[in-house]
């Protein structure tokens, strides 16, 4: 199974007009995990953001929802810029 669904995000990051992906399912069935090890794996540079326990993210997707601002400070959030096609970045809830 998880071999299935990480060639579904290989084929995913292969995409050239790809979108953000949501990735959904029930409780402790591997999502996090799947992720982590897809941007391990298939990216140089991988970011994990938390809501719930980093708050002071949450203002950077108040005011507005410019992803080149939001991604800028989310790489000043982090003292490390985050790069197109190089950086992964996991927002969790």
């Amino acid at each position: 199974m998880e071999r299935l669904l990480m060639r579904d995000l290989i084929a995913w990051k292969a995409n050239p007009d790809k979108k953000p992906l949501i990735v959904q399912g029930v409780r402790q069935c591997g999502k996090t995990f799947l992720i982590e090890e897809f941007g391990k794996q298939h990216y140089s540079d991988f970011v994990h953001y938390r809501f719930d326990k980093d708050t002071k993210i949450k203002e950077f997707f108040q005011d507005d929802l410019d992803p080149k601002r939001i991604i800028k400070d989310l790489g000043l959030a982090r003292r490390k810029a985050i790069k197109p096609h190089e950086t992964l970045i996991f927002l969790m809830k």
